[in-house]
Protein backbone atom coordinates (compact mmCIF):
# COMPACT_ATOMS: atom_id res chain seq x y z
CA UNK A 1 0.00 0.00 0.00
CA UNK A 2 2.75 2.44 0.63
CA UNK A 3 4.42 1.79 -2.22
CA UNK A 4 1.47 2.34 -4.16
CA UNK A 5 1.19 6.03 -2.60
CA UNK A 6 5.23 6.29 -3.30
CA UNK A 7 4.28 5.86 -6.87
CA UNK A 8 1.27 7.74 -7.09
CA UNK A 9 2.82 11.04 -5.27
CA UNK A 10 5.14 12.04 -8.44
CA UNK A 11 2.13 11.29 -10.40
CA UNK A 12 -0.27 13.72 -8.10
CA UNK A 13 2.60 16.63 -7.86
CA UNK A 14 3.17 16.38 -11.54
CA UNK A 15 -0.32 17.70 -12.42
CA UNK A 16 -0.40 19.54 -9.46
CA UNK A 17 2.33 21.49 -11.28
CA UNK A 18 1.18 21.49 -14.42
CA UNK A 19 -2.37 22.69 -13.34
CA UNK A 20 -0.79 25.74 -11.89
CA UNK A 21 1.60 26.87 -14.65
CA UNK A 22 -1.49 26.14 -16.85
CA UNK A 23 -3.18 28.53 -14.57
CA UNK A 24 -0.23 31.22 -14.41
CA UNK A 25 -0.28 30.78 -18.13
CA UNK A 26 -3.40 31.45 -18.51
CA UNK A 27 -3.10 34.76 -15.75
CA UNK A 28 -0.19 36.21 -17.51
CA UNK A 29 -2.36 35.93 -20.79
CA UNK A 30 -4.87 37.28 -19.54
CA UNK A 31 -2.29 40.44 -17.63
CA UNK A 32 -1.00 40.64 -21.55
CA UNK A 33 -4.19 41.36 -23.19
CA UNK A 34 -5.13 43.49 -20.46
CA UNK A 35 -1.85 45.79 -20.57
CA UNK A 36 -1.51 45.86 -24.45
CA UNK A 37 -5.01 47.54 -24.46
CA UNK A 38 -4.52 49.73 -21.99
CA UNK A 39 -0.88 50.93 -24.24
CA UNK A 40 -3.21 50.66 -27.49
CA UNK A 41 -6.21 52.82 -25.45
CA UNK A 42 -3.46 55.38 -25.11
CA UNK A 43 -2.51 55.52 -28.66
CA UNK A 44 0.80 53.32 -28.67
CA UNK A 45 0.81 52.19 -32.40
CA UNK A 46 2.51 48.75 -31.59
CA UNK A 47 0.48 47.89 -29.00
CA UNK A 48 -2.53 48.50 -31.83
CA UNK A 49 -0.65 46.55 -33.95
CA UNK A 50 0.30 43.57 -31.53
CA UNK A 51 -4.01 43.38 -30.21
CA UNK A 52 -4.61 43.34 -34.08
CA UNK A 53 -2.58 40.23 -34.44
CA UNK A 54 -3.75 38.55 -30.90
CA UNK A 55 -7.16 39.51 -31.79
CA UNK A 56 -6.72 38.11 -35.62
CA UNK A 57 -4.66 34.66 -35.02
CA UNK A 58 -6.28 33.87 -31.28
CA UNK A 59 -3.45 34.31 -29.62
CA UNK A 60 -4.00 35.05 -25.91
CA UNK A 61 -7.50 35.60 -26.34
CA UNK A 62 -10.41 34.48 -28.23
CA UNK A 63 -9.76 35.14 -32.39
CA UNK A 64 -11.87 37.92 -33.03
CA UNK A 65 -11.46 39.29 -36.53
CA UNK A 66 -14.05 42.23 -35.64
CA UNK A 67 -11.92 43.22 -33.07
CA UNK A 68 -8.48 43.07 -35.16
CA UNK A 69 -10.00 44.84 -37.44
CA UNK A 70 -10.68 47.66 -35.31
CA UNK A 71 -6.71 47.80 -33.54
CA UNK A 72 -5.40 47.14 -37.19
CA UNK A 73 -7.09 49.85 -38.63
CA UNK A 74 -5.84 52.29 -35.81
CA UNK A 75 -2.29 51.25 -36.22
CA UNK A 76 -2.88 51.54 -40.03
CA UNK A 77 -3.90 55.61 -39.60
CA UNK A 78 -1.24 55.77 -37.90
CA UNK A 79 1.53 54.49 -40.58
CA UNK A 80 2.51 50.98 -39.48
CA UNK A 81 3.11 49.13 -42.40
CA UNK A 82 2.30 45.95 -40.95
CA UNK A 83 -0.76 46.64 -40.04
CA UNK A 84 -1.55 48.66 -43.28
CA UNK A 85 -0.67 45.24 -44.97
CA UNK A 86 -2.60 42.98 -43.08
CA UNK A 87 -5.78 45.45 -42.90
CA UNK A 88 -5.49 44.84 -46.74
CA UNK A 89 -4.98 41.16 -46.12
CA UNK A 90 -8.73 41.70 -43.90
CA UNK A 91 -10.66 42.96 -46.56
CA UNK A 92 -9.28 40.96 -49.32
CA UNK A 93 -10.34 37.98 -47.38
CA UNK A 94 -13.01 39.35 -45.51
CA UNK A 95 -12.36 38.66 -42.29
CA UNK A 96 -14.29 40.87 -40.11
CA UNK A 97 -16.51 42.03 -42.75
CA UNK A 98 -17.59 41.56 -45.99
CA UNK A 99 -14.99 40.81 -48.88
CA UNK A 100 -13.96 44.77 -50.47
CA UNK A 101 -11.20 44.61 -53.30
CA UNK A 102 -11.26 47.98 -53.57
CA UNK A 103 -10.23 48.63 -49.66
CA UNK A 104 -7.79 45.97 -49.92
CA UNK A 105 -6.26 48.15 -52.89
CA UNK A 106 -6.45 50.17 -50.82
CA UNK A 107 -4.37 48.95 -48.14
CA UNK A 108 -2.33 46.84 -49.68
CA UNK A 109 -1.30 50.31 -51.67
CA UNK A 110 -0.74 52.43 -49.22
CA UNK A 111 1.50 49.43 -47.46
CA UNK A 112 3.66 49.14 -51.20
CA UNK A 113 3.91 52.72 -51.13
CA UNK A 114 6.85 52.69 -48.33
CA UNK A 115 10.05 51.03 -49.34
CA UNK A 116 10.01 48.65 -46.74
CA UNK A 117 10.25 44.58 -46.27
CA UNK A 118 6.72 44.63 -46.56
CA UNK A 119 6.51 46.82 -49.31
CA UNK A 120 7.10 44.22 -51.94
CA UNK A 121 4.53 41.41 -50.74
CA UNK A 122 1.98 44.47 -50.67
CA UNK A 123 2.50 45.39 -54.45
CA UNK A 124 2.41 41.96 -55.45
CA UNK A 125 -1.13 41.76 -53.51
CA UNK A 126 -2.33 44.47 -54.92
CA UNK A 127 -1.35 43.81 -58.72
CA UNK A 128 -2.91 40.70 -58.43
CA UNK A 129 -6.39 42.35 -57.28
CA UNK A 130 -5.82 44.64 -60.62
CA UNK A 131 -7.55 41.49 -62.13
CA UNK A 132 -10.65 41.31 -59.63
CA UNK A 133 -11.50 45.00 -60.19
CA UNK A 134 -12.94 47.32 -63.20
CA UNK A 135 -10.91 49.93 -64.16
CA UNK A 136 -13.01 52.37 -62.20
CA UNK A 137 -13.07 50.31 -59.03
CA UNK A 138 -9.01 50.62 -59.38
CA UNK A 139 -9.19 54.44 -59.41
CA UNK A 140 -11.41 54.80 -56.62
CA UNK A 141 -9.24 52.41 -54.68
CA UNK A 142 -6.11 54.07 -55.88
CA UNK A 143 -7.64 58.36 -55.10
CA UNK A 144 -8.62 56.69 -51.47
CA UNK A 145 -5.15 55.47 -51.47
CA UNK A 146 -3.81 59.29 -52.23
CA UNK A 147 -5.95 60.82 -50.25
CA UNK A 148 -5.08 58.69 -47.16
CA UNK A 149 -2.65 60.70 -44.43
CA UNK A 150 -0.69 59.36 -41.99
CA UNK A 151 -1.79 60.18 -38.41
CA UNK A 152 -5.57 61.39 -38.90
Amino acid sequence: MLKNKLICAPALLFVFFALVCFMGCREDAASLLKNKTLQAEAGVVEAQFDLGMMYDLGRNTKQDHVEALKWYTMAAEQGHANAQYNLGRMYDWGRGMPVDYVMAYKWYDIAASRNDAVSDVARRKRDFLKHKLSPEQIAEAERLSREFSFGR
